[in-house]
């Protein structure tokens, strides 16, 4: 992911975007792991986001997509 001008919160709210985004069904679990700055430049900073993902077999939960 690349950005040139984000404020805390709308950071946040992409985060948020992306996690909702990566659930496939209902019971999924998605959680943001890390989040690494990889390159900065005056215009731009690209950051690499890890994700960790759980899924129930068991109880899956309505398909999302």
């Amino acid at each position: 992911m690349s950005t040139k001008d984000w404020s805390a919160e709308t950071f946040v709210r992409t985060l948020e975007e992306i996690v909702s985004s990566a659930k496939e069904y209902e019971n999924d679990y998605i959680e943001v792991h890390q989040v690494l700055e990889m390159v900065v430049t005056e215009v731009e900073v690209e950051y690499v986001i890890i994700l960790n993902h759980t899924r129930n077999l068991d109880d899956l939960g309505k398909y999302l997509k």
